[in-house]
């Protein structure tokens, strides 16, 4: 069971952002008063949150959800962060400390949704390499307020 378990730690897939008034009310467990939400996923069964101090990974792992395990990387433990983007999919690569890769994949994204997850990208990078995230883009995160210009547009292809 261990080993399984192990295994499954390696990989989340998304099936698409969630409004922050739309998360349930045990989520805010575990944000700090003092962190702010960016952005939040839903899972098949779960969810995943990132702050601008972490990511946290909800995983329930049986079909009736009684269980129910709680993953937290503070991004002061990432090593690194990549992205690929396809045309339906984007995942990123979050590298933990002992260089353990945890993807995380985000099905069906829309235009708006790669904008997105760039940004959130780009915020977890300048942490990472220990710079000040740009205003502009934790504005959009936080605000949700995700609008395609030409240049984002061309990008999200």
């Amino acid at each position: 069971m261990l080993e399984k378990r192990k295994k499954m730690i390696d990989r989340f897939v998304f099936k698409g952002s969630v409004k922050k008034e739309d998360l349930p009310g045990y989520i805010k467990h575990y944000i700090s008063e003092d962190e702010e939400l960016l952005v939040a996923y839903k899972t098949q069964r779960d969810y995943g949150i990132f702050t601008d101090r972490k990511v946290v990974l909800f995983d329930s792992y049986t079909d009736s959800g009684k269980h129910k395990q709680i993953h937290t990387f503070p991004y002061q433990c990432l090593n690194s962060i990549s992205i690929l983007f396809d045309e339906s999919n984007v995942d990123i690569v979050i590298y933990i400390e002992c260089d353990h890769p945890i993807t995380l994949r985000f099905d069906k994204v829309t235009p708006e949704d790669k904008v997105r997850l760039r940004l959130l990208y780009n915020c977890i990078s300048r942490i990472i390499d220990h710079l000040d995230i740009n205003a502009k883009d934790f504005k959009k995160l936080i605000s949700g307020n995700i609008k395609l210009s030409f240049k984002d547009e061309e990008t999200a292809k």
